[in-house]
């Protein structure tokens, strides 16, 4: 029978070898030729003979692992798993790198089929999974995972709030769906509960002064960026998101009965009434080379980019003196502008696409600073903003574009 004198005594040989307890039975101690010594069980687990190891002499006294080993046996015969097949599966288990895979290749694409997600926003998660959580996570078991763990990669975006907060809310829907596929027990999603962090809203709008700057800027840049420059103007002249803009097809404008629609937007679907400045703008561009979009790169099959819009309206605001605008500002412009005029938030929300009047709230609120005078000169300068410049209209043709 083993002793613990026994098992201290045993001196390593040219081969491993094991010494067997009386008391318990198939419990032993391996002793390997450099020395270190484990406690194993041998036992039959579904027909097949089987040797667990439980733990490393120094961890545990012998009285304690007599105690487990009987433990383990009686859960064998009672059908249970045994240790070797516990820790088999936690071994296969998948890891978070198996889960970012699945969701990209198996989930993702079923619902981009279904409408329920764009390309854009999964190019948003990708680079959040590939930059802050598979570096962090990647290697670790889905099932293990814990909520200590998903502080640790939270603190360490700390100082970019907003980022920080996507990365949460990418992480809890994983492993929502982790929970769904049974890769980890219910109710047990790791990134709940974790404090988000504060978002300020953005609030920047353009005063009439402003869009005058910036409508001269763009006149003289026109002439260079015609389509990157219209899809400016279309965009704060409609309230329409720039990417909205930018993905306009001529087969779905109807200038005749000043309709557009929107197959794509974030509320799905959309037909929208096209007001008489934005009418004359697209009344003035040519179909360039047969192009089915109404805002063409300098391929005529291709879209202008955001990227390309977003540089012409970047060297705009440089020209006409602005600093930190974007082009999103447009939007909350024309927005703000709306409901200075007194237009309620069920119109607001209704022309801006909005799902819920929560954001339709917030330009009545900001509107509500506006006064009648400022509302009535912003509208002005919206308005001249759709003139041509009187020495230029669109070329006929193929457009070189040269963006800086």
């Amino acid at each position: 029978m083993l002793t613990e004198a026994m098992i201290k005594e045993a001196k390593p040989k040219a081969t491993a070898y094991i010494l067997w307890d009386e008391k318990v039975r198939g419990l032993a101690v391996r002793v390997f030729p450099k020395g270190a010594k484990s406690y194993i069980l041998m036992f039959t687990d579904r027909g097949k003979r089987v040797m667990a190891k439980l733990a490393r002499v120094e961890e545990t006294t012998l009285k304690d692992i007599r105690a487990r080993a009987a433990s383990e046996l009686l859960k064998v015969q009672a059908g249970e798993d045994s240790v070797q097949t516990r820790r088999n599966a936690i071994r296969n288990a998948p890891t978070f790198v198996d889960l970012w895979t699945r969701y990209e290749t198996e989930f993702v694409p079923e619902q981009i089929s279904l409408g329920r997600m764009s390309k854009k926003t999964l190019k948003e998660y990708r680079n959040i999974a590939r930059t802050h959580l598979l570096p962090g996570l990647g290697t670790m078991r889905v099932k293990t995972i814990t909520k200590h763990d998903i502080e640790g990669m939270a603190r360490r975006m700390t100082n970019t709030p907003i980022l920080r907060n996507r990365a949460l809310a990418t992480c809890s829907r994983l492993f929502t769906l982790a929970e769904r596929w049974e890769w980890r027990n219910q109710n047990s999603n790791p990134a709940k509960g974790i404090t988000r962090a504060r978002e300020e809203a953005r609030s920047r709008v353009l005063s009439p002064s402003e869009l005058k700057k910036l409508n001269g800027a763009l006149l003289k840049l026109e002439k260079t960026y015609p389509f990157a420059v219209g899809a400016i103007v279309v965009s704060a002249m409609s309230g329409l998101r720039i990417s909205e803009v930018l993905s306009l097809e001529w087969s779905n404008i109807d200038l005749e009965t000043s309709r557009a629609i929107l197959p794509r937007t974030k509320v799905g679907k959309r037909t929208i009434i096209l007001a008489i400045p934005v009418k004359k703008i697209l009344g003035q561009i040519p179909r360039i080379n047969g192009s089915p979009w109404v805002f063409p790169s300098s391929r005529p099959s291709v879209p202008a980019t955001y990227r390309q819009t977003r540089m012409v309206f970047l060297l705009a605001c440089e020209q006409a003196g602005l600093s930190g605008c974007r082009l999103h500002d447009l939007r909350r412009s024309f927005l703000t502008m709306l409901a200075g005029a007194g237009f309620g938030a069920f119109a607001i929300r209704d022309a801006a696409g909005h799902k819920t009047l929560q954001m339709a709230n917030r330009y009545v609120q900001q509107g509500a600073t506006l006064s009648q005078t400022a509302e009535h000169g912003a509208a002005l300068v919206l308005e001249k903003m759709t003139a041509r410049h009187p020495e230029y209209d669109y070329p006929v043709g193929p457009i070189s574009y040269v963006f800086p």
